[in-house]
C-alpha cells in the first residue's frame, strides 16, 4: 500500500489517571493483549507490513518486548520515542516522525482503537476523490448509559461523505459559518453531533509538511481538535485567493528539483508558502513531467499558462469522512469506555484477533478447581491459579493471577499477577497489576492502583486507592 501506517502510542491517558499514573496507556489490558496491540493486529489484518509506533522513551523497550513476547506480531515495527519530560500532542508527535514517512499518503490511527472495521471502502473514498484527509467516523453507541466526553459537532454533504465542517461543541461559539463557494457547491449540509471520531485519519504527506513548517500550525499539538478542523476551514478558498497563491508559488517542479517542503525547510517564516501551495505542489507533481511539456508545447497558447490553471483544480483541498454504521467500534481513551471495551471483548476476540478463534478463552495453563464457576463470557489468561467455589462473571483475569477460595468476582478486571485473598467480593471493580487483596475485602465500583496492598475486610464504594487516596469521580 503506498501508505505509511503510523500508531500513536505516547499518550499519557490524561483521562484515565487513575490507571496511567504507573503504566502506559499503551500496555492497559484489553482482554489477553495490550491495548496498541488491536490496532497494529488491524494494520496487519489490511496487508500493512511495517509501522512506525510513536511511544514515550521511558517505555520504549517494554513495549517493545511486550508485542514481541506476548502478541507474536510480525510487523516490522519501527519505534520512534518522544521525551517525557515533553508534553507532545498527536501532532507533535507527526511532526517527530515527518522524515520517516516515505509514502505519499499516511494513515494514523490512535492506539485506543478497537474495531472490527474494514478499512477498504475508507481507502476507496481516498483515491476515488483524491482526498486530502478521510476521517473515520462511527455512529455506535454501544452503550447509552456511557458519557460521551469531547462530543463534536461533524458537518456532511447530502450524501454523508464530504466533510463541510468539523467543531467540538464546547468550543463552538456563535454559528457555523460557510463561505459562498461552499454553499454554492453544497447547498445543503447535514449537522450531525452523535458522530464519534474513531481517532483514525487517512491524509496525504504533505498535511504533515504543513503542520510541520507552518509557522501557525507550529503552535497545534492535536490532530483531532485543532489540525482536522483546521484543514476541514481551508477548503473551498475563492478563486482570487487562488491565483494569488499560485502567483507566488512555482506550482511545476524542475527536473531534479526537491518537492516543496524540501525547499521551504530553508525559508524563514514570512517567506513560507501557504496551505494552497502545499496541497497543489503534491498535486502537480502527480501530473506526469514529459507529458505537461509536450502538452504546452502543442499549445496554442504560447507558454501554456492557461493550460496549468486548467490542469489544477478550483478545491485543492478535499476532506472526506467514512462513517462505520455496523459492527464493532470502541476509542478506550475513558476509563468507563475502557470498562466497557473489556465487557466485550470476550464476545469480539475471534473477529478483533483471527489467530485466537478456536483456541478459547480460558488458557489451558489456567488452574482451576473443579467446584468454582467461570462464565462463558471471562476470559482467563495463562498461568492463573483458581480455588475452590469461586465464582467469576463477565470479567477478566490477568497473567499469573491468584484467586483464592471463595471468592465472587462480577463484572470486574484483574490485571497480571494480582492475588485475592478469600473470601472477597469483587465486584465493576478494577485492580491493576502486582496487587494484593487480603481476605474477606469487599471492593465495589473501585479502581486499586498498582502494585497495592489492601488491608484484611476492607470495604471500599466508589474509591480509588492508589499511592495518594482519593474519591473516584463518577
Amino acid at each position: 500500500m503506498d501508505f505509511t501506517a503510523v500508531v500513536m502510542a505516547a499518550g499519557p491517558g490524561s483521562r484515565m489517571t487513575h490507571l496511567t499514573t504507573q503504566y502506559p496507556k499503551a500496555l492497559l489490558p484489553i482482554g489477553n493483549f495490550p491495548m496498541v496491540y488491536y490496532p497494529i493486529n488491524m494494520l496487519e489484518r489490511h496487508g500493512f507490513q511495517e509501522a512506525i509506533v510513536i511511544v514515550c522513551e521511558t517505555y520504549k523497550d517494554e513495549i517493545r518486548r511486550v508485542l514481541k513476547e506476548r502478541c507474536n506480531v510480525t510487523m516490522k515495527l519501527d519505534f520512534v520515542g518522544i521525551p517525557d519530560t515533553e508534553d507532545w500532542g498527536t501532532a507533535d508527535s507527526l511532526r517527530h516522525v515527518r522524515e520517516k514517512i516515505s509514502s505519499s499518503n499516511v494513515l494514523v490511527v490512535g492506539c485506543d482503537l478497537l474495531t472490527d472495521l474494514n478499512l477498504m471502502p475508507a481507502f476507496n473514498i481516498f483515491r476515488k476523490h483524491d482526498a486530502s484527509v478521510v476521517v473515520l467516523l462511527s455512529k455506535l453507541q454501544e452503550n447509552k448509559d456511557l458519557p460521551i466526553p469531547e462530543k463534536v459537532c461533524f458537518g456532511t454533504d447530502e450524501a454523508g461523505e464530504r466533510l463541510l465542517w468539523c467543531k467540538a461543541i464546547v468550543d463552538r461559539s456563535g454559528d457555523a459559518v460557510f463561505s459562498h463557494r461552499q454553499m454554492m457547491k453544497y447547498p445543503y449540509v447535514r449537522l450531525r453531533t452523535t458522530l464519534t471520531d474513531c481517532h483514525l485519519y487517512l491524509m496525504k504527506k504533505w498535511v504533515v509538511d504543513y503542520i510541520s513548517f507552518n509557522k501557525d500550525c507550529k503552535k497545534m499539538t492535536s490532530l483531532r481538535s485543532e489540525v482536522i478542523p483546521h484543514i476541514v476551514m481551508k477548503q473551498f478558498p475563492s478563486r482570487k485567493r487562488l491565483k494569488r497563491s499560485r502567483a507566488s508559488w512555482k506550482k511545476e517542479p524542475a527536473d531534479g528539483e526537491p518537492d516543496l517542503a524540501a525547499r521551504v525547510a530553508a525559508l524563514s517564516l514570512c517567506d513560507l508558502p501557504d496551505i494552497y501551495a502545499f496541497a497543489e505542489s503534491s498535486a502537480w507533481r502527480k501530473i506526469n513531467h514529459q507529458t505537461n511539456q509536450m502538452a504546452k508545447a502543442m499549445s496554442s497558447s504560447g507558454d501554456g499558462s492557461d493550460l496549468d490553471e486548467e490542469l489544477m483544480s478550483d478545491d485543492p483541498i478535499q476532506c472526506y469522512v467514512y462513517i462505520q454504521d455496523s459492527g464493532f467500534c470502541a476509542c478506550t481513551n475513558t476509563i468507563n469506555t475502557y470498562c466497557e471495551a473489556n465487557r466485550q471483548i470476550s464476545r469480539m476476540l475471534d473477529t478483533l484477533v483471527p489467530a485466537t478463534k478456536g483456541k478459547g478463552l480460558v488458557h489451558p495453563t489456567a488452574t482451576i478447581q473443579e467446584k468454582s464457576q467461570i462464565g462463558p463470557d471471562c476470559i482467563v489468561a495463562e498461568g492463573v491459579t483458581v480455588g475452590e467455589k469461586v465464582s467469576v462473571k463477565k470479567s477478566v483475569i490477568g497473567r499469573k493471577c491468584v484467586i483464592s477460595d471463595k471468592c465472587k468476582i462480577a463484572n470486574s478486571i484483574i490485571m497480571d499477577e494480582v492475588v485475592i485473598g478469600e473470601s472477597c467480593q469483587v465486584i465493576n471493580t478494577i485492580i491493576s497489576s502486582g496487587s494484593q487483596v487480603a481476605e474477606k475485602c469487599e471492593l465495589n465500583n473501585s479502581i486499586i492502583g498498582q502494585s497495592m496492598t489492601v488491608a484484611p475486610m476492607s470495604k471500599f464504594t466508589y474509591e480509588v486507592i492508589t499511592d495518594v487516596d482519593r474519591m473516584m469521580e463518577v
